[in-house]
């Protein structure tokens, strides 16, 4: 399937039909742009980044906090062949300094705090406060959007080696998007509120760009703050919105979650990472639509559809493909699986994904199989036709022969109460080969192993239970917030807890 015949780029047809509609709001100060309004913007870009005599393919850099310049920007770069490249805020000096290295921009716009980072570019650096002074004209200069031409780089999160610029086509970013309207039913009725970084897929393509499709409005917040969140839910009479589970936990957590009505509110989605049981069964007690999806850089991100009255019946599933996604589960032999609950890779078809990773075509070529991209997920498939995420391939732990998912293990722990957290990974064991072992954090911090241990031998077979169980005072997260599975396999692979150190004084 190809983009459609048209050749203009389609936020222009969409500025022509809504001019007037509410586009794009910043929850801190409110300032609210129409859809002309925004085309304004994209058109200062347009003139500002003519000024430095770029060629088409040419990368534009962002590192800075969320903003509603940031869709402007990439709207401009799109519509002038240029590649917008959003760089996550949260790496270290040194990381930040070898993508800059890899990716090499010609131009890096950044804010005050990240300014010495940006500066370790060897391309231009502006301080997006310094550009937007600039007096420049601010009519849109009209393009062909290049079906194939790469218009946004997201550098993936590096959890399983060095990160990765993943190419993403105007043909991808617009089919996820009408895939998104098309398959979840959204409309210029609808707003989200999004305070997932602008650096993430999920931030620009879960439902940010799609609404902007549908003509619908989406308000961008910078720091997360869960009681602030709560209230703007309705305030901005927020209609679908996706967080991550740590951030609905910390919007339970405030206790102002559950005790309001949100009438205006369709879905609550959850998204980039598993999302805990405690979390539906949360949801479900006070009545608000909830439902997990599953989404990656490479494939849109969106992938699923699930109706809600399906979210709460079948807890933990993503649902089916969507309309314009081909997904199907294949074994190690490449061979497709069709008997229902059998584990085996996600790979996927269709229009959305993406187009290669950043000068790595030997990866690129690796990542297909037939024309099937290997997401390196596991999932099963119940006879209903729904899919259920099981967890990484590289993660699945092999014990005398058999095989641990380790999701399986982390979602019995996570019923037991008192539980805030917990990861489960593989430890190297003489007898066995690999063992599972757990980490977990506690809101009940009377909970003991002792009680961990008996409640996963109630709930699992013998050899799934994990062999050891730490509690830790927190989890490590990468950079990107999401769990550090290495360096917890790491602390049990070097015996450094059984010392003491990075853990509690707990009764074993």
């Amino acid at each position: 399937m190809t983009l459609m015949s048209a050749t203009t780029h389609w936020l222009q047809k969409r500025i022509s039909m809504t001019p007037e509609a509410s586009a794009l709001v910043d929850a801190d100060t409110q300032d609210t742009w129409t859809y002309k309004e925004l085309g304004k913007q994209i058109g200062f870009w347009q003139a500002y980044l003519s000024r430095f005599e770029m060629n088409k393919g040419e990368r534009i850099a962002f590192l800075g906090a969320n903003t509603i310049e940031i869709f402007p920007l990439l709207f401009a770069c799109s519509y002038m062949g240029l590649i917008f490249t959003p760089l996550n805020t949260r790496l270290h000096p040194a990381e930040i300094k070898a993508i800059l290295q890899d990716a090499g921009p010609a131009l890096v716009v950044t804010d005050e705090e990240m300014k010495s980072r940006a500066e370790q570019s060897t391309g231009n650096v502006v301080l997006l406060t310094d550009a937007l002074q600039e007096n420049l004209d601010k009519t849109i200069v009209t393009c062909e959007a290049e079906t194939e031409a790469t218009s946004v780089m997201i550098y993936t999160g590096g959890t399983t080696g060095a990160p990765k610029g993943v190419m993403l086509s105007n043909r991808a970013i617009e089919w996820n998007a009408i895939n998104t309207i098309v398959s979840w039913g959204l409309t210029e009725d609808d707003r989200t509120l999004t305070y997932m970084p602008l650096f993430h897929t999920g931030g620009l393509n879960a439902l940010a760009i799609p609404i902007l499709m549908a003509g619908g409005q989406v308000v961008i917040g910078n720091k997360f703050q869960p009681e602030k969140v709560v209230n703007e839910l309705n305030h901005f009479r927020i209609t679908i919105a996706l967080f991550v589970p740590t951030m609905y936990q910390m919007m339970i957590n405030t206790g102002k979650l559950g005790n309001r009505a949100f009438p205006s509110m369709k879905t609550f989605l959850s998204g980039g990472a598993p999302c805990p049981m405690s979390i539906y069964q949360y949801f479900e007690q006070h009545k608000l639509p909830f439902k997990q999806g599953y989404g990656l850089s490479e494939a849109g991100p969106n992938n699923f559809m699930m109706p809600l009255d399906y979210a709460q019946r079948y807890k933990g599933s993503v649902g089916k493909p969507m309309i314009y996604a081909e997904i199907r589960l294949f074994d190690e032999e490449n061979n497709e699986i069709q008997a229902s609950h059998t584990p085996g890779e996600i790979r996927i078809k269709g229009p959305h994904l993406f187009s290669g990773y950043w000068r790595l075509p030997g990866e690129t070529k690796s990542a297909f199989h037939n024309g099937w991209f290997k997401t390196g997920d596991l999932a099963e498939l119940d006879n209903k036709g729904n899919y259920t995420i099981k967890g990484r391939i590289k993660e699945m732990i092999i014990s005398g022969g058999e095989n641990i998912y380790p999701q399986e293990i982390e979602t019995v722990i996570n019923m037991l109460p008192g539980i805030r957290d917990q990861a489960v990974v593989s430890c190297p064991d003489d007898q066995w080969g690999e063992v599972p072992v757990a980490f977990v954090t506690l809101s009940d911090l009377h909970l003991t192993i002792s009680q961990i241990r008996t409640h996963c031998q109630a709930h699992l077979t013998k050899y799934k239970c994990p062999s050891q169980i730490y509690i830790l005072p927190e989890l490590p997260k990468t950079a990107v917030g999401k769990l550090d599975k290495r360096l917890l396999q790491a602390w049990g692979e070097s015996g450094e807890l059984e010392k003491g150190q990075n853990s509690l004084s707990v009764d074993a």
